[in-house]
């Protein structure tokens, strides 16, 4: 227990002076009483210290008698799990005010030594993050409501949307964040913001589509705009050369290879287009139409977009994703859970699966590289399990293998690179990271409860996690110390 108080100290800061100091504090935190009869609870006491002549010792206050007999047992098992109680593994945390999980966003600097995280009318906050155990807020931009941030490539400019539309701020120096640029979109708020490949163009989603030349970031100006309501969803084609717009509407296709003159083309989806997602070869649309279920359409010819297929999942349907090898499409739907359709002929999808527990609402899902497992997220704060992992192996009778509950409304779901763990936002529990490097037995291995958790960025190296909470703010959670004692280690 001692040593795990003291990970961070070995790994970041190690002094044997510091050390030896920290030890007499942590004996102070185990230990109530003085063992070694030297009138001093110390390091001398954890020294001597024996589980059966001594459990009396251990710190009743902090720990009840049910959490030691665990961590002990654990401990003897040579199990991870009984860090949960005592790990700290906040590396560091900045605290900020309350905003709504749409308006917060976490982008980090290429190098990754700086976080960008927007903040609604708490503006743009800038980190140092080079040492993670001393978050330091270095820089400050406020320009009301902020909602997103996208970096230029070379990292020296900020481009910011919100209530007021969209601001351009050079970055060179983060510490003094300035602004050079600004496109106002008259009150209208600004969600999105995606650049060009080349940088010169910035694509804004307000009420349409609003396509800015950047070319001088000093004087953004607009080269077209489609005006179509409020959006819900922009995907650009693999080429670049089309924007595809998910509205109230239907779905508008945009010719963006001249932005001065758009080509647009516009079907309606008879529903509200959610979400949108191209296949492979860029020939068809699969469109989550809400009250709908999926449209599909053949845009092999962009200006002229045909419906080729459509299945009413008889609910709303809200995200599709696609299998690898585009002839399964997996449908979150609000009031059906997850629908599993046959698109190997696009002309006549078929249902040729589903998961929809009583009690269980599908907030998300990702699929494993392999395509034969799906992990599932719900978000209705019911008894049901809140982390699934279904085997899709044969789509037609997905199997649940696993679950886990976090007790609570498990928004975003993100994998590491590995695919050993899911990492879960969760409104209540904040960051969930699950072992599921066996999928049939997901064991949450450690939390760290940022209260309201939002959004979950993992560090290019796997390492570090930034949390956006609704509750504090950025929070920075080193993940090594999670990694396992052992690679034989069990689990419980």
């Amino acid at each position: 227990m001692a040593y795990i108080y003291l990970a961070k100290d070995l790994k970041y800061d190690f002094d044997a002076i510091k050390v030896e100091n920290r030890l007499n504090e942590v004996a102070k935190t185990i230990l109530s009483s003085d063992i070694s009869w030297d009138g001093n609870v110390s390091v001398d006491d954890l020294l001597v210290f024996d589980y059966q002549s001594y459990f009396g010792a251990l710190n009743s206050v902090r720990y009840t008698n049910a959490e030691i007999e665990e961590i002990v047992s654990d401990i003897y098992k040579n199990h991870l799990i009984y860090t949960k109680n005592i790990l700290q593994v906040v590396i560091s945390q900045y605290k900020m005010d309350h905003e709504p999980m749409a308006r917060k966003r976490i982008v980090l600097s290429n190098d990754g030594t700086k976080a960008f995280v927007t903040n609604g009318n708490n503006g743009l906050r800038i980190f140092d993050i080079t040492n993670q155990r001393n978050l330091t807020e270095i820089g400050y931009f406020g320009d009301g409501e902020l909602y997103g941030v996208t970096l230029s490539s070379d990292n020296t400019k900020a481009f910011i949307v919100g209530f007021n539309g969209l601001t351009i701020v050079d970055i060179t120096d983060p510490t003094t964040p300035t602004k050079i640029g600004h496109y106002d979109t008259g009150g209208s708020g600004v969600y999105a913001v995606t650049l060009s490949s080349d940088g010169t163009k910035a694509f804004i989603a307000n009420h349409g589509l609003v396509v800015l030349d950047v070319t001088n970031p000093t004087n953004p100006i607009r080269i077209d705009n489609y005006n179509i309501g409020p959006t819900e969803d922009i995907a650009l084609s693999n080429n670049g050369t089309k924007a595809f717009v998910t509205h109230q509407d239907g779905l508008a296709i945009l010719d963006i290879t001249n932005p001065t003159n758009f080509s647009i083309a516009h079907y309606n989806t008879n529903g509200s287009a959610m979400n949108v997602t191209i296949s492979s070869d860029g020939t068809k649309a699969f469109v989550a139409d809400d009250r709908n279920g999926l449209v599909i359409l053949d845009i092999t010819n962009p200006s002229h977009p045909i419906k080729i297929g459509h299945y009413d999942t008889d609910g709303n349907a809200k995200e599709v994703i696609l299998s690898h090898n585009g002839k399964i499409a997996f449908i979150v739907d609000s009031t059906n859970g997850l629908v599993i359709v046959d698109i190997s002929n696009p002309k006549t999808p078929i249902k040729i699966g589903n998961y929809n527990p009583t009690r269980f609402t599908v907030r998300g899902i990702t699929l494993s590289h392999d395509g034969t497992k799906a992990f599932v997220t719900d978000n209705s704060s019911s008894l049901a399990a809140s982390f699934v992992v279904l085997d899709i192996t044969t789509p037609i009778n997905p199997i649940k293998i696993s679950s886990y509950n976090t007790n609570s409304a498990a928004f975003e779901i993100t994998l590491s690179g590995d695919e050993t763990k899911a990492f879960l936002a969760d409104h209540i529990k904040g960051l969930v990271i699950i072992d599921i490097t066996n999928p049939t037995k997901p064991t949450k291995v450690g939390y760290y409860n940022t209260g309201d958790a939002h959004k979950i960025t993992l560090s290019n190296d796997g390492t570090k996690a930034f949390v956006a909470d609704g509750d504090y703010g950025l929070t920075i959670i080193d993940l090594e110390l999670f990694t396992p004692i052992s690679s034989n280690s069990s689990t419980k």
